[in-house]
């Protein structure tokens, strides 16, 4: 089946999410990526659903060596290495004039046949969920997915001369070389309030220079206000914040009754402007038809005595999202506040506000998440 990723085009299924599910039933699997980032293989490799698959059956990777991959995705992909010896890595590296590496795909062997997933979509934090990308989710049967693993073993076979392991001398130098050329580009990016009254100098990760912009929207970008309820009997984690089913199914795009199906991406936006941790959050819903997700930078802070948190969140992609936790104390509470009150329609009732970023910038011009706006 056909399917295009487009951050603008609601309930489309994401590489990031097709590559999981293929996984998920898969006894042994192997792909090809040209472009690797270290926020690619993590966002991936890091995820449950992967790391189960990687427990128990194998995965045979084969990587582009151009100018994108770094020594940063080599550490991320020794690192995930580590835990497990299921993990097999060549990079491929030629001279052969006038031909570039350039495949992306993944197959995946199961019990009763296999899955073949091949598209436009690098190993990215960019091509597995935000770029516009086009790729084919596609059940094979078992003969069909013995024809592929045939091709795919005379292959490795034919270019052994080209694939060489991640500690090979000269795959080291390369990446080496990569990460000198993106040390030379600037490093830092110039941000600005909407209001105008601050600008700040933050700095891009090195292990994301290649993918700076992954996190950045325009004005027409779809934002929820929402207020943040504190957990009844004592229960201090308010950190899975609970959302309606229709804030869960049409905003954040996952599906009441159906327990980690969808991916959300979830990262934090820090007071001083700088990201958090990027999060994979399956989506948690139980029989009381309440529907959370965990928040980073939530976790093991007290309920306020007095107000409510207010989650403010920008869709980025879909089900891909910058966050906020603005908490009373918090410069901009007031102003999110008021909106919210004026939008109120039963004082027994939390309230979810649905805008744009424009609106946002607006409302409460000093959120650092509005550094992030284009």
């Amino acid at each position: 089946m056909l399917h295009i990723q487009d951050p603008t085009f609601d309930g489309n299924k994401l590489l990031h999410e097709a590559l999981l599910d293929a996984c998920s039933e898969a006894s042994y699997g192997a792909g090809a990526y040209a472009f690797v980032t270290s926020g690619g293989v993590r966002m991936l490799m890091e995820d449950a659903i992967f790391a189960d698959f990687i427990s128990q059956g194998r995965y045979h990777l084969v990587i582009g060596m151009d100018e994108v991959t770094n020594t940063q995705t080599l550490s991320a992909l020794t690192s995930v290495r580590q835990h497990t010896n299921n993990l097999s890595i060549n990079a491929f590296v030629h001279d052969t004039n006038g031909s570039t590496f350039h495949p992306k795909f993944s197959w995946f062997k199961t019990n009763d046949g296999g899955v073949i997933v091949v598209g436009s979509g690098n190993l990215t934090q960019k091509g597995l969920r935000r770029n516009r990308e086009a790729f084919v989710f596609q059940h094979v049967s078992e003969e069909e997915i013995a024809q592929v693993e045939a091709t795919w073993n005379q292959w490795i076979t034919s270019s052994a001369e080209y694939l060489k392991t991640i500690t090979d001398n000269e795959v080291v130098e390369k990446t080496a070389e990569n990460s000198r050329q993106a040390a030379a580009r600037p490093r830092h990016r110039i941000l600005r309030r909407p209001d105008r009254r601050e600008e700040v100098e933050v700095m891009v990760p090195t292990d994301e220079q290649d993918e700076a912009d992954a996190w950045t929207y325009d004005e027409n970008s779809s934002v929820l206000i929402a207020e943040i309820p504190g957990r009844a009997n004592g229960n201090n984690r308010w950190s899975q914040a609970n959302f309606d089913a229709q804030t869960f199914r049409e905003y954040f795009g996952a599906q009441p009754g159906v327990n980690g199906a969808y991916r959300l991406i979830m990262r934090n936006v820090l007071w001083d402007g700088t990201l958090g941790e990027t999060k994979i959050r399956p989506s948690i819903s139980v029989a009381s038809a309440n529907y959370r997700f965990e928040l980073t930078n939530a976790e093991g802070l007290p309920y306020p005595n007095n107000g409510r948190p207010l989650g403010v969140f920008v869709k980025v992609s879909e089900r891909t999202f910058l966050y906020m936790l603005v908490f009373p104390t918090h410069e901009g509470h007031e102003q999110l506040q008021s909106i919210l009150n004026a939008h109120r329609i039963r004082a027994d009732r939390l309230v979810r506000y649905r805008t744009t970023a424009r609106e946002l910038s607006e409302i409460c011009p000093v959120l650092p998440l509005l550094y992030y706006l284009t």
